[in-house]
């Protein structure tokens, strides 16, 4: 029940809405809440620590969680069989942990923090952006300050969960299709990739963190690709494995687990991830696809690239930590918003219409 509290005061706090940066909104989100600001320190500990002490409860955790989401999510693609953690643990933990969830192997894992714009700890070791995140998504995601970590270190548990929220954009959900480059793609069982725009190499990602979930059934008649989305999938498997991790001690996971689910539920309340084109009515987006099935897809791909863009837009045209921070920023221009006047500082109390990811 604390935990499902928690996620609903993650949720719905306005200052969460700062997606680009997952991290800053958390922090302000969450920092007066008594659960967090009152809770002890939390030793850090490497991800295999955790999966060698609670291996077999994992395993059985799981296996609920694939019999669930195939009974109750929508457009589920079923895991292959042999992707289900052996019930003997393996020399390669972390592996075969990161298969069993579907998620890419070759994400780093770094044990970092990120500190708000303007407190950051320069006498502290810091990891560049290529040793956290994967090269897909070093672009948009190349501004933020890592502060390194070390093992059995005691670390506030906001820095942990407002850290991790931003997690899930460092390469997690890249590459997952059959139709994407890389080792797992034909091993997933995701299938051939929904939806997408090829111009950006972080792409892939996009069906695990945009969802459609309240579009007319005509829409979903016409484009049922709109229905291969799982946000939900994910921050449900997210949000089960950080109740694993607080229930079994290891709370440096509990929080960081957390702070992966809480990421796709954020993403949920950006318009660009949650309408396949925002401002556009039933009738056009009909006929759209009409001519698409029709052999005319000019106008579809250019509506998805137009979408595509402006997200990037709003992702790369601010400075780091404008969401909510507090930061003075200049001139910001948002591709949905007119500028912000010269000199305007954002505060918890600044209305969500002048915020630039909106």
């Amino acid at each position: 029940m604390k935990l499902i509290s928690l996620l609903l005061l993650c949720t719905m706090a306005p200052t969460a809405w700062g997606w680009s940066n997952h991290t800053v909104g958390s922090y302000l989100a969450l920092q007066d809440l008594p659960a967090l600001r009152d809770a002890s320190p939390v030793e850090v500990e490497p991800l295999e620590r955790f999966l060698s002490d609670q291996y077999p409860a994992i395993v059985v955790l799981l296996d609920e969680q694939e019999r669930f989401a195939r009974e109750h999510f929508k457009q589920y693609p079923p895991r292959p069989d042999n992707l289900k953690l052996p019930a003997v643990p393996s020399d390669n933990l972390r592996h075969d942990f990161l298969t069993a969830l579907r998620i890419n192997p070759q994400i780093h894992l770094a044990m970092v923090i990120q500190p708000l714009p303007g407190k950051d700890l320069p006498e502290r070791e810091h990891l560049q952006a290529d040793q956290v995140m994967v090269e897909q998504t070093l672009s948009p995601w190349n501004r933020q300050r890592f502060i390194r970590v070390a093992d059995h270190e005691k670390v506030a548990p906001l820095a942990v969960l407002a850290s991790a929220a931003d997690e899930p954009d460092y390469g997690h959900d890249i590459n997952l299709f059959s139709d994407n480059p890389g080792d797992v793609a034909a091993l997933y069982g995701f299938g051939p990739q929904p939806f997408g725009d090829a111009r950006f190499q972080y792409s892939s990602q996009a069906p695990f963190h945009m969802g459609f979930f309240h579009e007319s059934p005509v829409v979903y008649a016409a484009a049922g690709f709109l229905e291969r989305s799982w946000p939900d999938w994910r921050a449900y498997q997210y949000m089960g494995l950080a109740r694993l991790a607080f229930a079994s001690g290891h709370s440096y996971w509990g929080y960081r687990f957390l702070g992966w689910g809480l990421h796709h539920v954020q993403d949920l309340t950006q318009p660009y991830h949650a309408k396949p084109l925002p401002g556009v009515e039933l009738p056009s987006l009909l006929l759209l696809e009409g001519k698409a099935l029709a052999g005319f897809a000019e106008g579809k791909q250019a509506s998805i690239e137009r979408v595509a863009t402006a997200t990037w837009k709003s992702r790369n045209t601010s400075r780091p930590g404008c969401v909510a921070c507090c930061a003075p920023v200049s001139r910001i221009r948002c591709s949905m918003l007119t500028p912000m006047p010269p000199g305007t500082r954002i505060t918890r109390r600044t209305p969500w219409t002048t915020c630039v990811k909106w």
